[in-house]
């Protein structure tokens, strides 16, 4: 007890204060940074699919990830041996879901607005929908006819929202062409953005090309 009465001696009220104020700041910049960053879904784009039969698909896959909070290590190899692989120490933390995922399609050139794109979800396709922590999903972008290797379309699912077995949109193309995505969610600050474009190869087939892949449509 004297120790530690010894100890509270060397601080004056001042100091005590000024401890608890900083204490308290540094608090709430700890839960803000938890509650906003940590938490807030961590939507990313991380791949292309697509779809055979009769109406041939390209799609992009996006998952909301879950975030790491930690210390990460690459792998080390010195002389051609690896010392030790990937190393990490910390928490995998759940993100909130991303709610109200809409897509829509552009024409970079005119900049008017093309089609609404759909969400696939195993066989249902949606507008709108609402992704979980960890969640993936493919969002498909352009369609056509198996026999018609020279036009294509926006993809637009059957009335209710499953595959289709003929093309349903209106929007027809048959020359290369630039588009924009844009993909909004409610927690997100501005819309992800993501160039497209379908043009024909030397092959004759049609090529869906964003950055960093592409898919034969």
């Amino acid at each position: 007890m004297a120790t530690i009465e010894r100890w509270f001696s060397h601080f004056d009220i001042a100091t005590l204060l000024i401890g608890a104020v900083v204490g308290a700041v540094f608090g709430m910049f700890l839960s803000t940074w938890h509650s906003y960053y940590v938490t807030r879904p961590n939507f990313v784009r991380h791949g292309n699919g697509g779809g055979g039969g009769q109406i041939k698909t390209v799609s992009l896959l996006f998952t909301n990830f879950p975030r790491f909070i930690g210390l990460r290590l690459s792998p080390t190899t010195l002389f051609g041996k690896q010392i030790h692989g990937l190393l990490s120490l910390g928490m995998v933390v759940d993100v909130l879901p991303a709610r109200q995922l809409r897509a829509n399609l552009y024409d970079v050139e005119t900049g008017e607005h093309v089609a609404e794109l759909f969400w696939q979800r195993g066989q249902k396709y949606e507008a709108m929908i609402d992704l979980a922590s960890g969640e993936q999903v493919g969002l498909v972008t352009f369609s056509r006819h198996e026999s018609d290797a020279t036009h294509y379309y926006p993809f637009r699912p059957a009335a209710d929202g499953t595959f289709p077995q003929t093309i349903l949109s209106d929007g027809c193309f048959d020359q290369a062409k630039k588009f924009e995505i844009r993909i909004q969610h409610l927690q997100a600050r501005k819309p992800m953005v993501i160039p497209i474009r379908v043009f024909r190869r030397f092959t004759g087939g049609l090529w869906v090309e964003t950055p960093n892949s592409g898919s034969l449509l």
